[in-house]
């Protein structure tokens, strides 16, 4: 089974967009993705480049995305 690896801010956006949220809004300390009434804050750039598996993880289970939807797995 595939393993949860880190990922660019870019990419995690492209990858929630894939996954039918919309592109980032503005938020007051974080950009933010909506797909129905489901809402993602979109971590902000750091010094990282990556948002790490432990992270990313954390958000996609908040958002409610199974880690085989997130993975592509069918």
């Amino acid at each position: 089974m595939p393993r949860l690896v880190g990922v660019s801010r870019d990419e995690f956006i492209a990858r929630l967009h894939e996954l039918g949220f919309d592109w980032p809004e503005d938020g007051s300390d974080h950009a933010i993705m909506v797909r129905h009434k489901q809402k993602v804050k979109v971590p902000n750039k750091h010094h990282r480049k990556d948002i790490g598996p432990n992270k990313l993880r954390e958000i996609i289970r908040v958002a409610g995305i199974s880690r085989d939807e997130w993975l592509g797995i069918n």
